[in-house]
């Protein structure tokens, strides 16, 4: 299994697509944290993190390095809905790829998205992976 997705470089933080009311930091060599404001500050629909071209730099071939897993920390109160998006649209305006989560708080969620799910894109060719965060009225850390 392939390693995309590598923090061991703070700079790979700066090409991480950040939006309204989102704010992440490294919490160690290969962790971050992701604290979504609440809406109400915010007004963002959409509150997401991208890894996309400023982060890859090339297109991410998730043929070879399939299924596309990592594991979600939520570390706030209630259930939180977040989707885990793929596309081979760097702008992410066409056929995307996704995969929809209820995270309860205070635990751990192990998420898989195995190349199979991945119907509407060519695998061997992504070009964005986005983090969606529906936004609350509380904040949210993952």
């Amino acid at each position: 299994m392939k390693t995309l997705i590598d923090f061991q470089d703070v700079a790979a933080l700066d090409r991480i697509g950040v939006s309204a009311g989102v704010t992440i930091s490294q919490v160690d060599s290969n962790k971050l944290a992701v604290r979504v404001a609440p809406f109400s500050e915010h007004g963002n629909h959409w509150p997401l993190i991208a890894f996309g071209p400023q982060f890859f730099g090339e297109q991410v071939n998730l043929a070879v390095a399939s299924p596309l897993e990592t594991v979600l920390h939520h570390r706030s109160d209630g259930i939180s809905r977040v989707d885990l998006q793929v596309g081979t649209s760097p702008d992410m305006t066409r056929g995307v790829d996704s995969h929809g989560l209820l995270v309860p708080g205070h635990t751990s969620l192990p998420v898989r998205m195995p190349v199979h799910r991945i119907r509407k894109n060519d695998p061997s060719d992504i070009a964005c992976i986005l983090f969606i965060f529906r936004p609350r009225e509380i904040e949210m850390v993952y």
